[in-house]
C-alpha cells in the first residue's frame, strides 16, 4: 500500500445552465470537506432551481411568455454567486 500527497482545491463551473441543462450540487462545484460547505451550497442549489420551476409551473403566464427563460437565467446568475462567496470562504 502506498500513500500520495493529498490537499484541498476548490473549483465552480462557468456556467450553472446551458441550454435546457442545469447544474447543481458537486456537478456544479468541487469544496473541501471540512465543515460540509460543499454539501450546503448544494443543498442551497437544488432549493433555488426548484423554486424557480415550481413558480413558472403555477404561472401560466409565464410559460407563455419569454418571462420562464429569464427566471431560469437568474438560477445561474444567484447560485454562481453563492458559489464564489463559499470559495472564498473554504480557502
Amino acid at each position: 500500500m502506498g500513500t500520495q500527497r493529498w490537499s484541498t482545491s476548490s473549483q465552480i463551473v462557468e456556467s450553472y445552465k446551458k441550454g435546457r441543462i442545469f447544474l447543481a450540487g458537486d456537478a456544479a462545484h468541487s469544496l473541501p470537506p471540512s465543515g460540509g460547505l460543499g454539501m450546503n451550497l448544494g443543498i442551497q442549489d437544488v432549493h433555488n432551481l426548484a423554486h424557480k420551476l415550481n413558480i413558472i409551473k403555477q404561472n401560466t403566464e409565464m410559460q407563455q411568455d419569454n418571462k420562464a427563460s429569464i427566471e431560469l437565467q437568474k438560477y445561474h446568475v444567484e447560485r454562481r454567486e453563492a458559489g464564489l462567496k463559499y470559495l472564498k470562504v473554504g480557502k
